[in-house]
């Protein structure tokens, strides 16, 4: 049997939708941080749930308009840099669809995916 991962939480705030969280074991990242077992983590739920003046609240710390493109851009562009040199990734399911169609087997059962979730992901949003 495996390690058991406990996480408890400590308080929930109703009207931001955030849980803040303890826990009773260490990674070999914090192993060696004395307070790791005593330091709070914060959880954010999803927003729409919220109440009124949570919604607000969250709606006034939002980031500028300008970088959500910017994030996008990046990730792509690191994407392209290391990714794809490195495993032959693909980011576009056109182009996905030859190369798989002529390999065959796992790479058609895996095509599914890169047409389906572009077209299932706007409604979703909404």
């Amino acid at each position: 049997m495996g390690k058991r991962w406990v996480h408890q939480v400590d308080e929930y705030d109703r009207e931001r939708g955030i849980s803040y969280w303890t826990k009773n074991y260490r990674t070999a990242h914090d192993r060696t941080d004395p307070e790791a077992l005593r330091r709070r983590y914060e959880y954010v739920d999803p927003i729409r749930p919220l109440p009124a003046a949570g919604q607000q609240w969250w709606a006034d710390r939002r980031a500028p308009a300008a970088m959500g493109p910017l994030a996008i851009g990046l990730s792509l562009t690191l994407i392209h840099l290391v990714s794809i040199p490195v495993t032959n990734t693909s980011v576009n399911p056109a182009r996905s669809t030859g190369p798989a169609v002529f390999v065959g087997g796992w790479a058609v059962e895996q095509l599914w995916l890169f047409w389906l979730a572009p077209l299932v992901e706007p409604p979703v949003k909404r």
